[in-house]
């Protein structure tokens, strides 16, 4: 679940795959779920795929945008 309070300037910095995330989180998701989605719609091997979205989740989380209700 997402904390709304801070979302909007720190989404005017991510990029469009990092944008692709987001809407794929907004709801409970299975972080495996959003790699076989980015993996149909971007030229990207898994292991790349997989790092980067664990990097972008973290950076969510270390910014206090994510919430577990």
């Amino acid at each position: 679940m997402l904390n709304l309070d801070s979302i909007v300037s720190y989404r005017e910095d991510i990029n469009s795959v990092g944008s692709r995330i987001w809407e794929e989180i907004q709801s409970p998701v299975k972080i495996s779920e959003v790699v076989n989605i980015l993996l149909s719609e971007y030229d990207v091997d898994r292991e790349t795929c997989e790092k980067s979205v664990m990097e972008f989740i973290e950076g969510l989380d270390n910014a206090g945008l994510l919430s577990s209700n």
